[in-house]
């Protein structure tokens, strides 16, 4: 089985049909707030790796 990779335009057509804003299964409430930072910190390469992933994703990696 082949993942076709949707382009930023077909993301935004998908999400744009009403058809796909539909709610899919039931509603949940979350227990509790999510009131805390927590911060992360990744090794140089890791980091590297990332920014390298979202770049080439046309995504943001500020």
């Amino acid at each position: 089985m082949t993942i076709k990779k949707m382009t930023r335009q077909e993301e935004h057509d998908f999400s744009a049909d009403p058809e796909n804003q539909m709610p899919q299964g039931p509603a949940r409430r979350r227990n509790s707030k999510l009131t805390e930072l927590v911060p992360v910190r990744f090794p140089p390469d890791t980091l590297a790796k990332i920014r390298d992933a979202a770049e080439a994703d046309d995504r943001s990696h500020v």
